[in-house]
């Protein structure tokens, strides 16, 4: 009997350990492989690459807002999902099997939409979404 509680102690947590281990390597020395993390998380269904790869500044302000980290986290994955169409998967898929993957990533990188969703700190970059959004307001406040 002790040693199926021993087993079952070592396996929960194992579980516990690697529950929150991010599926997919992350990377953001650079935009683009800050975007290769983003398009990979989304492929993977990888929670917890895309919430080490947000600002962490607006982590802090959603935890604040949404009272704990884990509520933030499962809050932002579920709005983020909920908007998702799955058949860009495919498309996900092809630019991140691409041969020519580096300059595909660069190029999407500089694309506007990605440009004001990247902020850098600390020589790593992060997601930004609601960046875009105070951009909007300040150019719409400009005369």
């Amino acid at each position: 009997m002790q040693k199926l509680f021993l087993l079952f102690l070592i396996c929960t947590t194992a579980i516990f350990c690697f529950a929150a281990e991010p599926k997919v390597k992350i990377q953001q020395a650079t935009p683009q492989e800050l975007i290769e993390t983003y398009f990979s998380a989304i492929v993977e269904r990888d929670s917890e690459a895309l919430w080490k790869i947000v600002d962490p500044e607006l982590k802090k302000t959603w935890i604040n807002h949404h009272g704990t980290e884990e509520q933030a986290k499962k809050e932002y994955w579920e709005a983020l999902i909920k908007q998702w169409n799955p058949r860009n998967d495919e498309m996900l898929k092809k630019i991140l099997n691409a041969p020519g993957k580096t300059a595909l990533l660069n190029m999407i990188a500089k694309r506007p939409m990605y440009q004001s969703i990247i902020v850098q700190k600390n020589k790593m970059f992060f997601l930004n979404p609601e960046q875009r959004e105070k951009l909007k307001n300040n150019h719409s406040t400009v005369k």
